[in-house]
């Protein structure tokens, strides 16, 4: 089963763009899945939409933050797990 964060459904091209930005910048945020799914060819579309004139929609991302001693402990665990496999 496919899990993803949000599905993002294009129907009309008055709101492409918004949707579009937002099913991305929300992949981008969350690291997860988006399902996209367009009822339109944008790619063959001859002249752009002007709704893909405007400007982006705006997001920014945080950087990550990271648990040293987490990821240490994390790591000293899986190689005595593996070190501990019998072949």
């Amino acid at each position: 089963m496919l899990v993803v964060k949000t599905v993002a459904v294009v129907n009309n091209l008055e709101d492409a763009h918004e949707i579009l930005d937002t099913a991305i910048s929300t992949a981008l945020k969350e690291s997860k899945r988006v399902y996209i799914s367009s009822s339109y060819n944008l790619a063959a579309i001859p002249h752009p939409h002007p709704t893909f004139n405007r400007e982006s929609v705006p997001f920014s991302l945080s950087p990550k933050l990271s648990n040293q001693m987490g990821l240490e402990a994390t790591v000293e665990a899986a190689a005595d797990f593996h070190g501990n496999m019998s072949v």
